[in-house]
This record gives structure tokens, sequence and C-alpha cells, in this order.
């Protein structure tokens, strides 16, 4: 698996772009589970309607100079590589937590990726891949394989928890 990147790119006159690749991705997520035995098939997609949508969507955002949650993220990734950023991070980040990691979206790998080096002393990444649920919002438990993988290399063990506090003995065990 590659480097996380961001869904979206700031283009020339500063709107936010989809990137191109990404949709692949996603519709493995969203196609998947419709396209299974017993369930009926997806209706057509009118991507023109789509690409409208989104761009009043975007327009509206503009006029009452409003954000969403993917804005966020991809201003946030922006700004993270800016030297006075890294520095206030790197004297305030001591502890880097991320807990339901199988839920993460690839921007938000890239977030926790470019603010890792800043909290070198502790970083924890909890996560099972059998409790992803968010597929449809473009996360994939993919990323865990990225992140656990190389560790034994770094001299890193990662620690499994066998024990859950939450479930009785009969439902963990199915």
């Amino acid at each position: 698996m590659g480097q996380a990147s961001p869904t979206r790119t700031l283009g020339p006159e500063g709107t936010l772009r989809p990137r191109r690749g990404r949709a692949g991705r996603r519709q493995r997520h969203c196609a998947a589970p419709a396209s299974a035995p017993g369930h009926p098939p997806l209706p057509p997609v009118d991507v023109r309607a789509g690409r409208d949508t989104l761009a009043t969507y975007a327009a509206i955002k503009k006029e009452i100079g409003g954000i969403d949650f993917v804005d966020q993220e991809q201003q946030l990734l922006q700004v993270l590589v800016l030297p006075s950023v890294k520095e206030v991070i790197e004297e305030e980040l001591d502890l880097l937590m991320v807990d339901e990691f199988q839920d993460t979206s690839p921007i938000q790998l890239a977030l926790f990726t470019r603010l890792r080096p800043s909290a070198p002393a502790m970083w924890v990444w909890v996560g099972d891949v059998k409790q992803a649920i968010y597929g449809f919002r473009g996360s994939d438990s993919e990323p865990m394989s990225a992140v656990i993988d190389p560790l034994p290399k770094a001299g890193v063990v990662p620690e499994v928890l066998s024990r859950s506090w939450r479930s009785r003995p009969s439902l963990v065990h199915l």
C-alpha cells in the first residue's frame, strides 16, 4: 500500500478539487455490499447531477464562508506543513493516540502521519479490523496494515489485547 494521500487538492483559484484516482477505491466501498448475492443491483448513477449538486454546494459554502468536515481535514493537512505550525506542535504534542483506527480514512491517515513525527516519544494506535464500519465514507482498514506491518523492522512489537471487557465470552468467540 502506498502513502496515504488526501482525497482533494487545492486548485489554482483556491477551491478544493477531487483528487483523481480516489473514485475507484470509493466505488469499491459503496458497490461491494450491494453487488453481493441477495442484494438488488445498484441504480444507475447520474454523474452530471452529482457534479452539479457538488458545484452548487461548493458555491453556497463559498458564499457564506462555510466549511464542512472534509474542508477542515483538507485545510489542516495543508497547515501541518507550515514551519510555524510544526514548531508549535512539536513543542506541545507529547502523545498521539488514534482510537478506532480501523475506521481511519486516507486523509485522516495522512493527518496522523504528519502529526506523528511531532510526538516521537509516544504514539498509540488502537483498532480492530473486525469492527470496521465506516467504509461508506471512505474509511478503510487497510491502512492498519500500512502502519502495523513495518513496526517489527523498527524494533516495535505491536501489543495485541486478547481480552474484551465489553462483551460476554460467547460473543467474543463467534
